[in-house]
């Protein structure tokens, strides 16, 4: 029987990484971008809150591209 962790993670409820981006435009500021199991990423700032484009989501995107890890498409469209 599956943990309630496995479960959820399986299912792309809960993350399989987290990783802290510095804001661009608010010195101190750090945003939460979440890695799911799908290769969706999600972030904690104004645009991912909506689930739009965004710069910190593009970083990430761009880092586990260079790693061959999977991510969905969609933000590569911002500029950097």
């Amino acid at each position: 029987m599956k943990s309630s962790k496995e479960f959820l993670m399986e299912n792309n409820l809960l993350p399989l990484k987290t990783y802290d981006v510095q804001s661009r435009s608010e010195k101190g500021l750090i945003h939460k971008v979440e890695y799911f199991g799908d290769g969706s990423l999600s972030c904690d700032c104004i645009a991912g809150c909506f689930k739009a484009p965004c710069y910190h989501k593009k970083l990430i995107s761009e880092a586990l591209q260079k790693q061959g890890v999977y991510t969905k498409s969609g933000i590569s469209s911002l500029s950097k």
